[in-house]
């Protein structure tokens, strides 16, 4: 099993094991459902969109001195597909 697969597995068992119902998905499943969930559309249409552009230092500082940030996590992920999800789990 991939270790970054293994850890998730690890942590949702102890959030499991604490009493949580947890509700997992792959991001490519949730990106398909966006365009074919009229459910999903209607959560998005609802909520106010962020902020998605590329951020700056300058508007990193702006915003710690505003109180607008806490913390901050550059990260860069690959969600499997779809097929990956499903030769994994079904």
């Amino acid at each position: 099993m991939d270790e970054h697969l293994k850890e998730t597995k690890d942590t949702t068992d102890y959030l499991k094991q604490l009493g949580y119902h947890v509700v997992e998905m792959w991001e490519c499943i949730y990106v398909n459902l966006q365009t074919t969930d009229p459910d999903v559309q209607q959560f998005h249409a609802n909520r106010p969109r962020k902020d998605c552009t590329k951020t700056t230092e300058k508007k990193i500082i702006d915003a710690v001195r505003a109180g607008e940030l806490f913390g901050m996590v550059e990260c860069s992920l690959h969600a499997p597909c779809a097929s990956a999800f499903e030769r994994l789990f079904f």
